[in-house]
């Protein structure tokens, strides 16, 4: 009986070495699903972490063009408006009968408005550029309409009809308040209730 029971245990002892062989290919099968299965996950993490700065590059970036804009625009219109004023004081001046050198030292104003306005529109067509190099959908055609108007080309000559001025003011801050509902809409900005 000593070769039986030395055979029992040495088929146990392979059923047991058998099984831990199995376990452990077992175990490595399931590392290598797992290792495979995490790569995968990882590769995943960094294209969505990628996708979403990529987005809030994008986001940013329209914001900031969308501020410098408005940042221009509302320029743009304060130094139509002191113009505007410095044309009605001058020609108010006038009729008056104010002093000579009352009336230069007016024109002198109204020749400094009129540079400051020049330079403000020089930046806001530059604003209006870039603008339309970084935004898309309905505000690129937005603005387009807007540069394209006729009355824009009076605001551009920055005229010294008072009426027409006044007009083109208002028209300018409606103009001004449709580019931040476009804005608020682009940037996914709710509005305050």
């Amino acid at each position: 009986m000593a070769p039986d029971v030395a055979q029992e245990r040495a088929n146990a002892y392979e059923q047991e070495k058998g099984r831990r062989v199995a376990t452990h290919e077992d175990i490595e099968n399931v590392l290598n699903e797992v290792h495979a299965v995490t790569e995968k996950t990882e590769t995943i993490k960094a294209q969505i972490s990628g996708d979403l700065w990529l987005l809030q590059t994008v986001w940013n970036q329209k914001r900031d063009v969308y501020r410098n804009v408005l940042k221009c625009s509302h320029r743009f219109k304060d130094k139509l408006v002191g113009l505007r004023s410095a044309h009605l004081v001058l020609s108010e001046d006038q009729e008056k009968g104010l002093p000579e050198t009352h009336l230069q030292m007016m024109e002198t104003e109204v020749k400094r408005w009129a540079s400051e306005y020049v330079e403000a529109q020089r930046v806001y067509i530059d604003a209006l550029e870039e603008a339309a190099m970084f935004l898309d959908g309905p505000v690129t055609q937005f603005l387009s309409d807007f540069v394209a108007q006729k009355e824009l080309g009076n605001v551009m000559k920055g005229t010294s009809d008072p009426d027409k001025s006044l007009a083109l003011i208002f028209e300018l801050g409606t103009w001004i308040n449709k580019l931040i509902d476009f804005a608020k809409r682009d940037l996914g900005v709710r509005a305050s209730q």
